[in-house]
C-alpha cells in the first residue's frame, strides 16, 4: 500500500542520515509537525495504513507483515530514504510506532543507521487491556469523514471513545476541515479506531515484540549492528520496568536507555529540549559511523 507522508528538508547537508518517523495509536504524521523543522537532517513522517491521509484498505489485510512492508514500499520509493545513494536512515517510532520500527529493523537491518524506540516495551498486551472498550464492528467499519464536529463526537462516542479525547483531537488538529478556508467543508479525522483495534490484535496481543527484539539481539552480534536507543517517559509511561529489564538483558551494550523524568508518554511533545538534544546526537553519531 502507498502511504501518505510529510517530508521536511531544513538543511542542505546531505551527509546526515534521513530520519524516518512512525507515529503511535490515535495519531498520524501530524504528531511530528513541530519536530521535523528542528532536525538537522531531512525527515519523512509517514501515516500508517488507515491513519492520517493513508487509506485503510481491506481490514483482513492488516497484518504485521503488511504494515511493515508498507513502510518498506515507502522507503524504496522516496528519494530521501532510498535515493541513488541508498544510505541507511535513522528510524524512530513512538509508542505503537515503536513496535512497527522494531519489526522493520529486525526484517530490514541493512536499511537502518540507528533505531530509536520512544516509550514502548516488548511485553504482550492482551486486547482486553485496551483502555478504550471499542465496539468491534463499528471500529472496523469506521468512516473518518464528518459533516460537523457534533457528528464526529457522536461517531467516536458510538465506537467507544470518551468525549474529552475527541474534543482534544479537534483542538490539536487531529480532526480538521478538509478545506481549511471553507466553513462548509467536511471534517476529516486522522484518527482511526480500526487502527487501534487491529494493532492490539496484531502487534500487541502477540509475541511480535519479543520476536523482533530477539532478532535484533541476534543481529547485535554483528559488529556493524546499528545502535538502539530506548526513550522512557517519567510521567505516564507505558513501559513496564520488567520488560525494559528484559530488553536491556537481551541487547546488552547495543542498547542505550534514556529517561525523561518530566516527559509524558509523548516525550517529543512534552520534554522537547531533552528529546531533541538526544536525537540530534544520535543522528550525528550515525553519520560519523558511515
Amino acid at each position: 500500500m502507498d502511504l501518505a507522508y510529510i517530508e521536511c528538508s531544513p538543511s542542505s547537508d546531505s551527509s546526515l542520515p534521513t530520519v524516518l518517523l512512525i507515529h503511535g495509536l490515535d495519531s498520524s504524521s501530524h504528531t511530528w509537525r513541530s519536530i521535523q523543522p528542528l532536525l538537522p537532517s531531512r525527515s519523512v513522517a509517514l501515516d500508517c495504513r488507515g491513519c492520517g491521509r493513508s487509506p485503510m484498505g481491506d481490514v483482513d489485510d492488516f497484518t504485521t507483515e503488511n504494515v511493515v512492508d508498507d513502510v518498506k514500499r515507502l522507503v524504496e520509493s522516496h528519494r530521501f530514504l532510498h535515493g541513488s545513494d541508498k544510505k541507511p536512515f535513522v528510524l524512530l517510532g513512538h509508542s505503537m510506532g515503536g513496535r512497527i520500527a522494531m519489526s522493520y529493523a529486525a526484517k530490514y537491518p541493512a536499511d537502518v543507521a540507528a533505531l530509536v524506540i520512544e516509550d514502548m516495551d516488548i511485553r504482550r498486551r492482551p486486547v482486553s487491556s485496551n483502555f478504550i472498550p471499542l465496539v468491534e464492528h463499528l471500529a472496523l467499519n469506521f468512516h473518518r469523514e464528518f459533516e460537523s464536529e457534533n457528528a464526529a463526537l457522536k461517531s467516536f462516542a458510538e465506537v467507544g471513545y470518551p468525549e474529552y479525547m475527541v474534543l482534544r483531537w479537534i483542538k490539536e488538529g487531529r480532526i480538521y476541515r478538509k478545506e481549511p478556508d471553507q466553513q462548509e467543508s467536511k471534517l476529516w479525522s486522522d484518527v482511526n479506531p480500526a487502527f487501534r483495534l487491529l494493532c492490539y490484535r496484531q502487534f500487541f496481543d502477540s509475541d511480535c515484540g519479543e520476536k523482533s527484539w530477539n532478532a535484533l539481539a541476534a543481529n547485535g552480534k554483528n559488529p556493524e549492528q546499528f545502535p538502539i536507543t530506548l526513550m522512557v517517559a517519567g510521567v505516564g509511561t507505558v513501559c513496564d520496568e520488567s520488560s525494559v529489564d528484559d530488553m536491556v538483558e537481551l541487547m546488552g551494550d547495543k542498547l542505550t536507555v534514556n529517561r525523561y523524568p518530566q516527559g509524558k508518554h509523548s516525550i517529543h511533545n512534552t520534554a522537547r529540549e531533552s528529546f531533541m538534544k538526544d536525537l540530534v546526537e544520535i543522528i550525528e553519531n550515525a553519520a560519523a559511523k558511515e
